[in-house]
């Protein structure tokens, strides 16, 4: 700071009024007075009712019944497989056990005192 410098004292504002605001009508959208989204905008460019053009779109990309039951056969396959389950078993206890066996500190990742606790 130089010589002769003085600060200047703060203005003191005056607070400006709240401004009141007119709250918006609902806009008017199908039946009733409803706030528009994307799939009602939809269905009102097609000329369709909200539940209308949700059950055309439902049916365009639903599975056929077909194709859902061997979905559904290839799912209970993967969970009836209990060859698939016991070799899982064993790749996780092999990783388990070489990540602690290849750790430079004497932490282990996986103490066996917490095994079915936390991991």
């Amino acid at each position: 700071m130089g010589r002769g410098y003085k600060p200047r004292p703060a203005k003191k504002r005056k607070p400006r009024p709240a401004k009141k605001r007119k709250p918006r009508p609902a806009k008017k959208f199908g039946t009733g007075l409803q706030t528009p989204s994307r799939q009602g905008l939809e269905a009102n460019r097609q000329n369709l009712s909200v539940n209308g053009y949700t059950l055309q779109l439902l049916e365009k990309n639903l599975p056929s019944p077909d194709h859902r039951t061997t979905l559904v056969n290839l799912l209970q396959s993967w969970i009836d497989d209990e060859e698939n389950a016991i070799e899982q078993q064993e790749t996780g206890e092999y990783l388990i056990h070489n990540l602690d066996e290849d750790r430079s500190s004497a932490r282990k990742l996986f103490p066996t005192e917490l095994k079915d606790v936390t991991w």
